[in-house]
């Protein structure tokens, strides 16, 4: 199931190609998509990264967080669903920039393989996740590239970077160096990662610290909805 992942960043390159190539608002799926993530982190990816380990696996956390940071030099607020600045993007650190962010955020669908609705609900996140950033970078790619073949090829090679990150972090389990604490190490960097990613998305979605109805209710449900089906299924067991 993992290897079909593509589909949604293609799906998002496809409603790029629709609207022509022109920017909308995307912030209510952003608000959406980031509280479903943040929800799944601190309930599911991150407590499954510290529970046996010690405290300095929170450094990792934080060392996510902070590489992440150093990301959104290059990605420019792409992964966020929308671009900082107004200044010319150089697409080619942006793009591999951006690959990088997503092979990582792969790597924990084939860490938390025995916690199924964990897995479930982390490979729902990055999917809401994953389909504005390819639009955002449909976008660019349509701006910077003349050729429609290498642009639409290298939307392919973008969408294929989640599984990529599970095939990684598959092929790193079968090694003799795998152990606990790597796979926590790995969980942990990652859910620094996230962390930033979530929390970001929904601070920058909330604009001038106004209330808006319609972004709180996409905020709201993302958060129950995560929340419902993470606990629903330890209710009927």
């Amino acid at each position: 199931m993992i290897w079909w992942f593509f589909i949604f960043p293609l799906l998002g390159a496809l409603v790029a190609q629709r609207l022509n190539h022109k920017l909308i608002d995307l912030s209510l799926l952003m608000l959406f998509s980031g509280a479903f993530l943040l929800t799944v982190t601190l309930t599911g990816i991150l407590p499954h990264a510290v529970a046996e380990s010690s405290t300095f696996i929170w450094l990792f956390v934080g060392m996510g967080y902070v590489f992440q940071l150093l990301i959104d030099v290059f990605t420019k607020g792409v992964e966020h669903g929308h671009i900082h600045g107004n200044e010319k993007i150089k697409i080619w650190p942006l793009y591999i920039a951006l690959f990088c962010h997503a092979l990582i955020e792969g790597m924990p669908l084939a860490l938390i393989d025995n916690k199924g609705q964990t897995l479930i609900n982390y490979f729902v996140g990055l999917a809401m996740h994953e389909i504005p950033a390819a639009f955002i970078l449909t976008y660019l790619l349509h701006k910077s590239l003349k050729s429609l073949f290498f642009k639409w090829f290298m939307v392919l090679l973008y969408s294929f970077a989640i599984p990529l990150g599970y095939g990684l972090a598959s092929v790193i389990k079968t090694q003799v160096f795998f152990n606990s604490n790597i796979k926590n190490i790995i969980l942990a960097i990652c859910s620094g990662i996230l962390l930033h990613i979530a929390t970001t998305v929904i601070t920058e979605n909330f604009k001038h610290h106004s209330f808006n109805k319609k972004k709180w209710l996409a905020f709201g449900a993302g958060l129950l909805l995560a929340l419902i089906s993470l606990f629903s299924h330890q209710l009927i067991h």
